[in-house]
């Protein structure tokens, strides 16, 4: 039974491979007909005799070499239902084998037929042998799309409304496994992408609505219960914009696990997550042992500078909770500080030895005195100015507090012998606003640091074009009474003209390859409106996209309009000058 049901399969691929064997062998013999009849205005009786001798004797070597081809190529070995880009590639490799095929049997073979008749046929040939095999799955996929359109039609209302974010590898790849099911009661109505070009494009027929910034505006339009996010190889921080945006919107938010999932082909469904807190933090979760940390809490004294503000405030409910010997609140806001106190009174009562004292940090003698006065075990430094667009109107302030509360804190601490000095924050953990984050400020920047790179190289050519000159000529001209300016302008110049044009069409013929690597370093979000150019451009969205033919397309324009500028720049210094590379 076993050896009978695998038999089966077997003989049913036989059977379709005959018929395809079939189909090659009429479409060789009708393209190639097609043509003769094209060439003389379809009448059969103005052929001539010869042409249709030679397209008879030429048809058993067009089907024999045809069918073997295509059978090297594996198109008799593909799963025409499932035909993509792969497939078509075979078939353009198979008949680029086959035009020069062709063209050697037609050489052996001494046949005298129409020029335009090799073309035709091998164009018609092509065309109908791919029309044949994609179009059994356009077939497939219109009757499935009519089945599916029927039984959906009830039950529209009922279908969860999803929105994918990510128009790549996986996004389509999910998309594709959602459209196909039928036993998921989902519906993709729309995709999210922060690539600009693909705005308005369709991906396995769901329209590419907009960037992160439209989700909230799409998920209201399309009624969107649920929302995936499909690009697993993203950035951390990214990643956290874009979940922060989705959050908002109060949909269920599920993730695509992992990049190398990807790479597996494990993308599906059924290996989707619900988003997690982790997801939002835009770096990997720092593990933490508690148990260590309370361990050397327990029975010190301890002591919290800024211990009422939220940071400070939180530490003091930690450390409570340890069991220390002694807690010291330090605090400049009282009413801060008499918040926490009467928390942790309320919470703890005579248990904890708790003492609140006011002052500030930048007070020398204050911080020194308490510090020899309790001498504490461990120091919790939270004492700062947090809000950073308020302390960058106010620098002086946070100078003040967040630098120099931070030094005199940690000498007093240091004076006092304390074991362990803990630096929680003097600013919150930003990106500090610096020259490169001012657009203006780029161009300037990029083009003096680009002079400074060259200068001495160039240099060096010009040096070494004015050794060339001859030093009778300078002694000839002193001889004659020319000063400095006039030996300049009439010796050295004239040399140093043929260099400068030379250089001049050199860099012309790159004037459009401005470079990546510096631009690159030296991009942020802050200066991108003035920062981006044309290989940065093609880098972001050609190649972390993945859109190969898009920087295929740029790169080969680039290379034009430079060997274009080249040309004429070099053609309009040997007319005026005679100067040229050629």
């Amino acid at each position: 039974m076993n050896y009978i049901s695998q038999q089966e399969p077997n003989q049913m691929w036989i059977k379709k491979v005959l018929m395809l064997v079939l189909a090659d062998i009429l479409i060789v013999l009708i393209s190639y007909l097609m043509a003769l009849l094209l060439r003389f205005d379809f009448v059969f009786s103005s052929i001539p005799e010869e042409y249709l001798m030679g397209y008879l004797w030429s048809m058993p070597f067009w089907i024999i070499s045809t069918i073997v081809i295509f059978y090297i190529c594996r198109l008799y070995h593909s799963i025409w239902r499932l035909a993509s880009v792969a497939e078509l590639q075979m078939i353009l490799i198979a008949y680029s084998i086959l035009a020069v095929v062709y063209s050697l049997g037609m050489l052996f073979m001494k046949m005298h037929m129409p020029r335009s008749y090799y073309f035709i046929g091998l164009l018609l040939n092509f065309l109908m042998t791919t029309g044949l095999r994609f179009s059994y799955r356009l077939m497939r996929f219109w009757v499935n799309s009519r089945n599916t359109n029927a039984d959906a039609g009830d039950e529209m209302h009922a279908k969860d409304h999803v929105m994918v974010i990510g128009a790549g590898a996986a996004g389509q790849a999910l998309i594709k496994e959602i459209i196909n099911s039928k036993k998921l009661n989902t519906q993709v109505v729309c995709i999210i992408d922060d690539n600009p070009t693909k705005h308005g494009r369709v991906l396995e027929g769901i329209t590419i609505v907009g960037d992160r910034y439209s989700i909230p505006e799409m998920a209201k339009k399309y009624k969107v219960d649920r929302i995936i996010y499909a690009i697993p190889a993203a950035a951390a921080d990214d990643r956290k914009a874009i979940l922060n945006i989705c959050k908002d919107t109060g949909c269920r938010l599920q993730t695509v696990p992992g990049v190398y999932q990807l790479v597996n082909g494990e993308v599906s469904v059924s290996r989707l997550r619900n988003v997690e807190i982790t997801d939002l933090l835009g770096r990997a979760q720092v593990q933490v042992n508690m148990d260590e940390i309370y361990s050397s809490i327990q029975g010190k004294t301890l002591l919290v500078t800024g211990g009422g503000g939220s940071i400070g405030s939180e530490l003091c409910r930690q450390i409570a909770a340890s069991h220390p010997k002694k807690l010291i609140i330090f605090d400049m806001y009282e009413n801060n500080a008499y918040e926490i106190q009467q928390e942790l009174r309320r919470k703890y009562g005579d248990s904890l030895d708790l003492e609140v004292l006011i002052g500030s940090v930048r007070n020398t003698n204050r911080i020194r005195s308490i510090m020899q006065k309790y001498k504490p075990d461990i120091v919790f430094h939270a004492a700062a100015h947090k809000h950073v667009p308020l302390m960058e109107d106010s620098p002086n302030e946070a100078i003040k507090n967040n630098v120099m509360g931070t030094y005199k804190t940690a000498v007093a601490a240091s004076r006092a012998g304390v074991k362990k000095f803990v630096l929680i924050s003097t600013d919150k953990a930003v990106n500090p606003t610096n020259i490169m984050g001012e657009a203006s400020a780029f161009q300037h920047v990029y083009v003096w640091s680009d002079v400074w790179q060259h200068a001495g190289w160039d240099s060096i050519i010009y040096i070494a074009a004015l050794a060339a000159v001859d030093p009778s000529l300078y002694e000839a001209a002193t001889v004659d009474g020319a000063s400095k300016i006039q030996r300049l302008w009439h010796i050295d110049l004239p040399f140093l003209i043929p260099t400068a044009v030379i250089l001049l069409i050199m860099r012309a013929g790159n004037v459009m390859n401005l470079g990546f690597e510096k631009v690159y370093l030296m991009q942020n979000p802050l200066n991108t409106s003035i920062s981006e150019v044309i290989s940065t451009y093609v880098y972001k969205i050609g190649m972390i996209s993945n859109q190969y033919s898009l920087s295929a397309a740029v790169n080969l324009f680039n290379t034009v309009i430079n060997f274009v500028l080249l040309i004429l720049v070099n053609g309009f210094s040997k007319k005026l000058g005679d100067t040229s590379l050629w």
